[in-house]
């Protein structure tokens, strides 16, 4: 449901692009920046320590798609390429009601910063495309609020992953110095958490880490300069 919003709208943007025009300065150029900010959907990986999942390696990470927020700044160092640094935050959870028992509620929460290296393509002086790579760093931990059963009130420990990710995105100005932005991208992540947990034999440091791959959206608006 999160995903297929961001996605729509970026779909949207790039169809509003592709009627807009105007005649005045092209969107990308070198000295020019700009600043995009708005609603962006990725995914988050988190561990469960707390094994309200089941206790199981299954149920000990965990996969979430969160809608969020971000902001990046982009500059152009020549004509056809650009560099750009953003960072973004997003949450989202999961509800059980078990009636009488009560609820479980997990929680999640993460932040991250990019810095990526775009090609940039002028298709009209109101129309630009960008693509690019670029590497990512993010933190992300659940929440655990169980009413229903084992009555666990606590936070989990953070995963932290590193992202090499690619993306195609587009600017269409409304303005000389406004616009809107969209892009979609796919990255591929190592996470990493360690923490001590016992497993029944006391006290023991653990140290989980997964390679993986997921998708990411967004969209909003940017001012130019």
């Amino acid at each position: 449901m999160k995903k297929g919003m961001v996605m729509v709208l970026v779909v949207g943007m790039f169809l509003v692009a592709s009627v807009v025009s105007a005649q005045m300065g092209p969107v990308f150029a070198k000295g020019k920046g700009q600043f995009a900010f708005g609603l962006t959907h990725f995914t988050a990986h988190t561990v469960d320590t707390l094994f309200v999942a089941g206790g199981t390696m299954g149920g000990l990470v965990s996969d979430n798609d969160l809608l969020g927020f971000g902001g990046e700044f982009r500059y152009g160092f020549s004509e056809e390429w650009a560099l750009g640094l953003g960072g973004f935050f997003g949450f989202g959870n999961d509800k059980g009601d078990f009636g009488s028992l009560g609820e479980t509620k997990l929680s999640y929460s993460a932040f991250g910063l990019r810095l990526g290296l775009d090609h940039t393509i002028n298709v009209t002086d109101k129309l630009g495309l960008y693509l690019g790579p670029g590497f990512e760093f993010a933190s992300a931990k659940s929440s655990v609020d169980d009413a229903a059963f084992s009555g666990i009130n606590d936070d989990n420990p953070r995963a932290t992953s590193f992202s090499l990710d690619g993306r195609i995105g587009v600017i269409a100005k409304v303005g000389k110095s406004f616009g809107l932005n969209g892009s979609m991208g796919k990255k591929f992540s190592y996470v990493k958490s360690s923490f001590n947990s016992d497993f029944g034999f006391g006290s023991e440091d653990v140290s989980f880490s997964r390679w993986l791959s997921s998708v990411n959206g967004w969209a909003g608006f940017v001012i130019l300069f």
